[in-house]
C-alpha cells in the first residue's frame, strides 16, 4: 500500500520546496516515491500531495484525504516578506483558517516550519511508516 503524505499550509508557506527536497533525497537512498497528479512508471512507496490553500472545506474529503495519511501543517517562516496586495495579517488569517479547518476534521497532523530544517523529520516519518531502514 502507497503510503500518501499530505502537506498542508497557506500559499507561499515552501509546501512544494519541502516535498520536492525529501522526495528527492528518499530517492537517494531506494525509497520509491512520487507527487500526486503526476504519472509513473512504476509503484510508489510514497506519494506527496501538496494541498492547495482552502478556506471553505467540505469536511468529509478533508476526512477522507487525511485518513491513513502522514499529515504535515507547514507553517510560514517568521521572516516571510510580506507584500504584495495581502498584508501580514490577511496572509496569517489564511494560515489559521486552515489550521482550524484541520482541527475541526479532527485531522492528526504534525506541524513544521517551512524551512529546510523540516526535510529530515519528514524523511524520518515517512522511512518510519513504511519501515525502512536507513
Amino acid at each position: 500500500m502507497t503510503l500518501k503524505v499530505n502537506l498542508f499550509g497557506g500559499s507561499h508557506v515552501e509546501k512544494s520546496t519541502l516535498a520536492a527536497h525529501a522526495m528527492a533525497e528518499l530517492r537517494w537512498e531506494g525509497v520509491r516515491c512520487g507527487v500526486y497528479g503526476f504519472t509513473l512508471d512504476y509503484d510508489p512507496e510514497a506519494v506527496f500531495v501538496v494541498v492547495p490553500p482552502f478556506t471553505a472545506i467540505d469536511e468529509a474529503r478533508v476526512r477522507g484525504m487525511a485518513e491513513g495519511a502522514l499529515n504535515f501543517l507547514v507553517l510560514r517562516r517568521r521572516d516571510y516578506p510580506f507584500s504584495g496586495a495581502r498584508t501580514r495579517e490577511a496572509w496569517e488569517a489564511l494560515d489559521a483558517g486552515i489550521e482550524e479547518a484541520l482541527r475541526r476534521c479532527e485531522v492528526r497532523y504534525k506541524r513544521l516550519p517551512g524551512v529546510r530544517a523540516s526535510v529530515p523529520y519528514i524523511m524520518l516519518k515517512v522511512r518510519e511508516r513504511l519501515g525502512v531502514k536507513r
